[in-house]
């Protein structure tokens, strides 16, 4: 292997990939995007103002699903199945997790049924590229997702709701 080819391939391996970062990133971005125009236009809950419903929906579900996710995958990898690199792993499942909440939510009240099969479709797609490198991490990476959706959406979010309103 010639010097060029050595320089590229340390070069390669040095810049962040566009699976680990820029995506995951997007999806958070566009999850955001959808949860504001979500609480400003569509949300049912009266708020005394829309900032104050960005505030506890947005940032809230943001917040929380980052902790839920970390607490998810240390405690995963106390069990044995450690999720290297860590807070690429968090990033990746936040926004999976965070983008299909969101779309779900937000068509769920537009469009109905159909917005559940483009829900499943968008969380089994993301999951299978983030996680197609090992079928035992996907698994766990779902019920994370899963019972971290729960978790924010059932138990800690209305907690959070009744500081605010």
């Amino acid at each position: 292997m010639g010097p060029q080819r050595r320089n590229r391939i340390e070069m390669n391996e040095n810049t962040p990939k566009i699976k680990d970062i820029y995506i995951p990133l997007a999806c958070i971005g566009l999850a955001i995007v959808i949860m504001m125009i979500d609480v400003m236009f569509l949300s049912n809950t009266a708020y005394d103002n829309p900032f104050q419903g960005m505030l506890i929906i947005v940032v809230g579900k943001t917040i929380l699903y980052t902790v839920v996710m970390m607490l998810g995958l240390g405690l995963c990898s106390w069990f044995g199945y450690s999720f290297d690199p860590f807070f690429v792993k968090v990033l990746q499942l936040v926004g999976v997790a965070l983008v299909a909440g969101a779309v779900g939510d937000t068509l769920g009240f537009l469009i109905g049924g159909i917005a559940s099969y483009l829900n499943i479709a968008i969380f089994l797609g993301l999951m299978g590229y983030f996680f197609s490198d090992n079928a035992i991490h996907a698994l766990i990476a779902m019920f994370l997702v899963y019972a971290g959706h729960s978790v924010v959406t059932f138990l800690l979010l209305p907690m959070v709701k009744t500081f605010f309103v």
